[in-house]
């Protein structure tokens, strides 16, 4: 997760997240959408287009999804 200032465009602050969620075998989709919802994100950067319940979650709340143009962003 990174803190970007608006009119600088400057990283303030970087973290790396591991999705509580990655070894859940039903419903998924829906407990990382409601969980990255809490950390009430502005935008989310995927690897790849997905189109899945955590990414609808995140569009119906007004969450801008981008997709990564660097290989900055770790598919884990």
């Amino acid at each position: 997760m990174e803190t970007i200032e608006r009119v600088s465009n400057k990283i303030i602050r970087e973290e790396n997240l591991q999705n509580p969620y990655w070894q859940a075998e039903t419903r998924r989709g829906f407990l990382v959408g409601k969980w990255l919802l809490e950390l009430k994100p502005d935008q989310v950067v995927l690897p790849r287009d997905k189109e899945g319940t955590a990414a609808a979650l995140l569009k119906e709340a007004g969450v801008e999804i981008k997709l990564a143009k660097n290989a900055k962003v770790k598919n884990v």
